[in-house]
């Protein structure tokens, strides 16, 4: 399981919303509305798995650390 005190070298190399929710002890529904944010204006890179409009969301774990490490340089959070 992960929380906000799993380390780093210890998360999934592609990451779920609720994975990502559960490390930065936010709401799943906040990981969506940060997904959804282009990644130029700060969103998380993401990729989808699947066709429909309803598919899944993953992020690979390298990504995500990068865009964590850049919103906490610039001590913002979008959501």
């Amino acid at each position: 399981m992960i929380s906000r005190y799993t380390p780093k070298e210890d998360l999934p190399e592609v990451l779920t919303p609720q994975e990502i929710a559960d490390y930065m002890g936010v709401t799943r529904l906040t990981v969506y509305r940060l997904i959804q944010i282009p990644n130029d204006k700060g969103g998380i890179p993401f990729f989808s798995v699947g066709v429909s409009k309803h598919s899944s969301k993953r992020v690979v774990k390298k990504d995500f650390l990068r865009w964590l490490e850049k919103q906490t340089e610039r001590g913002v959070m979008h959501a």
